[in-house]
């Protein structure tokens, strides 16, 4: 019987464990712009042409530019834009060219969904996004991007437990096993 008390608080507490939608910012991030003649950012044969930031914190205000700076990438919480700031730039037709960030430290909790908020490019869609845990793609490959032109995604992370909510377990725990001693006695 009192195994059976102690399974059902365990699973009661863990059942409404509070957990957070992780945001963005904190983690670092860093940026590349390669291409694949067979296949997308993350196959095989996939070339890095250029690589920018170094493992950027996100945080307010815009953290990578592109090589000569012709754009620049913003990351908030929730959010990636891409804004093109020089003259008309038409991207080579092959399988995968683009841009590539991967995220880094502290552990970071994985990436769930990525969505299309809106895009000034024309033929820009939800079909050239692409994503792992870890990292973030899309594919420009036969597209021109104009002076102006933005593109917005939306990124969702993995919920992560809140550490509260752990300590509050812990508690409870500590407060079931001690009502355990007592009727014991």
């Amino acid at each position: 019987m009192k195994k059976i008390v102690i399974f059902i608080v365990i699973a009661c507490t863990f059942l409404f464990v509070n957990t957070a939608t992780a945001t963005l910012s904190g983690y670092n991030v860093q940026g590349e712009y390669g291409y694949n003649l067979t296949g997308g950012p993350f196959d095989p044969g996939y070339s890095v042409s250029t690589g920018y930031g170094s493992n950027t914190i996100i945080n307010p205000g815009i953290e990578l530019y592109s090589e000569f700076n012709l754009e620049s990438f913003d990351f908030n919480d929730t959010e990636h834009t891409i804004t093109r700031y020089d003259s008309t730039r038409t991207y080579s037709n092959l399988s995968f060219v683009g841009h590539v960030f991967h995220f880094t430290n502290p552990p970071f909790p994985g990436i769930s969904n990525v969505t299309l908020i809106s895009s000034t490019v024309t033929g820009f869609d939800a079909s050239r996004i692409s994503f792992q845990s870890d990292a973030l793609a899309y594919n420009l490959s036969g597209l021109s991007m104009d002076a102006g032109d933005q593109i917005t995604l939306g990124i969702q992370t993995n919920a992560v437990p809140e550490p509260t909510s752990l300590l509050l377990l812990g508690s409870g725990l500590v407060g079931v096993m001690g009502i355990k001693r007592k009727l014991k006695m």
